[in-house]
This record gives structure tokens, C-alpha cells and sequence, in this order.
């Protein structure tokens, strides 16, 4: 099954806590990362990397791999992802995402976990208009997320 999850929405934890699931975020495939390890993988997050040529095509082979190998592929709401693996692949996609009263919510998650002002302002700023894109995608299951039903617990504590 793949998961697309808006950001904040707690993909890495749900991946973390569950059997036989992957978080495969975009960074390492769509920009040069340092090799030394430096740096805060949250705070690393829309930081102004190289970008990698080999993306997106390389992304898309990761996930159709982990595909096989684990139940859940935990990836971001990045429309031409979900868009290339329905239309290319003919996947079926499950879509999570905050409604519109959580803003707030996610900008104190943000700043909580370390991303950069870079990050919060481009997730934040554009709150409406990314939501409503991702709300927009045809022949998905949606899974609306309200008030602290996205958390850094365990995913059935949210909410609690």
C-alpha cells in the first residue's frame, strides 16, 4: 500500500512504529546531500542542496521497489508522484492531509522538530494552496486529519 502524507502529518513515526513499513522521503534522491553526515535531517529540509539530475525518475524506481519488499510505502503529497503512479503504474494511492484548522497546529510542529524558517514559511505560506492541490487528486483515498489526529506518538495515540 502506498501512503501519501502532507508534511508534519507523522509519516516518519507512523513508519517507525509500524511492521513492514518504509518513510522514503524525497531528499536523498532529489538533491546532493553532504557525505559526511552533518547537519539535522528536519532542518536539512528544503535547504538549497544541489539538485540531483537523476530525479525524479531514480524517486520513482525507489518507491516501486520498496513497493515489493514492505505492506506500507510512506511517501510526501508531491502531485507529480502521486499523479506518475497512478497514471504510469496504475497504483492506487491513499492521500493524508491536515484540514484547514490545523495550521497553526503544523507551524508549531514544524518549528517543535527543527525545520528551517525556509521550510516553515514555504509549507505554512502556502498552506491553502498546497492543501487544496493535494485535495484535488482524482482517484485517491482521502483521509482528512484534524485537530491532533497527526502526532510524534505512536499513530493510535493521536489525538489523546
Amino acid at each position: 500500500m502506498i501512503i501519501a502524507g502532507y508534511a508534519g502529518t507523522g509519516k516518519s513515526t507512523f513508519a517507525a512504529q509500524i511492521k513492514n513499513a518504509i518513510d522514503l522521503t524525497t531528499m536523498p534522491f532529489s538533491r546532493i546531500l553532504p557525505t559526511d553526515g552533518s547537519g539535522e535531517p528536519e532542518a536539512e529540509k528544503a535547504a538549497p542542496w544541489l539538485f540531483d539530475p537523476l530525479y525524479p525518475d531514480n524517486y520513482m524506481a525507489a518507491v516501486l521497489r520498496a513497493e515489493g519488499r514492505y505492506d506500507y510505502v510512506i511517501i510526501p503529497t508531491s502531485e507529480w508522484v502521486i499523479y506518475r503512479l497512478q497514471k504510469e503504474y496504475g497504483r492506487k494511492i491513499v492521500v493524508c492531509c491536515p484540514t484547514d484548522e490545523c495550521k497553526e497546529e503544523y507551524r508549531r510542529r514544524f518549528a517543535d522538530r527543527g525545520n528551517s524558517d525556509e521550510f516553515i514559511e514555504i509549507y505554512i505560506g502556502k498552506w491553502e494552496e498546497f492543501l487544496l492541490n493535494v485535495r484535488e487528486f482524482d482517484n485517491v483515498v482521502h483521509i482528512p486529519l484534524g485537530p491532533g489526529e497527526a502526532s510524534d506518538r505512536h499513530p493510535g495515540e493521536a489525538g489523546q
